[in-house]
């Protein structure tokens, strides 16, 4: 089996550890399996340092956002997301690049499976099952903060390094 590995910039407005507690709902919610690991690796605004942090809410060595996934993501712009209803307001948001949102999240599963594909999969379905996993666990995120009051659009943008090592988004 290979440990698939996605990211995703975010912008959230609540606090790291509401993030966290957010997270971990959504991978319940979602009933994905206990090997997928949801870790917030970066805080734009947060001033303790990333690697302590990261060591003291996940006990892990923080990941690392690969060179590609960086260089990419500083040129993909994200628009924004709300739901169907609230439509109109997204006419409105410009689009920012996916690097100048707040949070990194990565996704880790050491146990990447695809329903569609029987057998293992190589590196890169790993990587785009796990990011296919990561992408709706952050929906839920966005829906729950959203019936918390916060903003009505959400931006997210989720990135992946495919079997050849390009990078793809979601």
């Amino acid at each position: 089996m290979k440990t698939g590995r996605a990211y995703a910039f975010l912008n959230y407005e609540g606090r790291w550890t509401q993030l966290v507690r957010d997270l971990e709902v959504a991978r319940q919610k979602a009933n994905f399996s206990d090997t997928l690991r949801l870790m917030i690796i970066g805080d734009k605004i947060s001033t303790m340092n990333m690697d302590q942090r990261v060591h003291m809410m996940y006990d892990c060595e923080r990941g690392r956002l690969p060179e590609k996934i960086a260089e990419v993501a500083k040129r993909t712009k994200v628009h924004g997301q709300a739901p169907v209803e609230m439509a109109r307001y997204l006419s409105d948001v410009k689009p920012v690049n996916a690097s100048s949102l707040r949070y990194l999240v990565m996704a880790e599963d050491t146990d990447a499976v695809n329903v569609r594909i029987a057998g293992p999969l190589g590196q890169g379905r790993a990587n785009d099952a796990t990011a296919g996993m990561l992408d709706t666990a952050l929906d839920i995120v966005a829906e729950r903060e959203r019936r918390r009051g916060a903003g009505i659009v959400s931006r997210k943008a989720v990135f992946y390094l495919d079997s050849r090592g390009r990078v793809q988004s979601l």
